[in-house]
């Protein structure tokens, strides 16, 4: 179960890792995109 569960943080689910990892730059994109969406795409790139 757990590889499962690594294969689906991997990329395939947002469910995992990739979740915790996307969480915290997802809060500071939401922010940037408050304050202008210039700084969004370069966070996300």
């Amino acid at each position: 179960m757990s590889a499962e569960s690594g294969d689906e943080a991997d990329g395939s689910s947002n469910t995992g890792g990739v979740s915790a990892t996307v969480r915290p730059r997802l809060s500071s994109e939401r922010m940037r995109a408050t304050t202008g969406w210039k700084n969004a795409p370069a966070a996300a790139a």
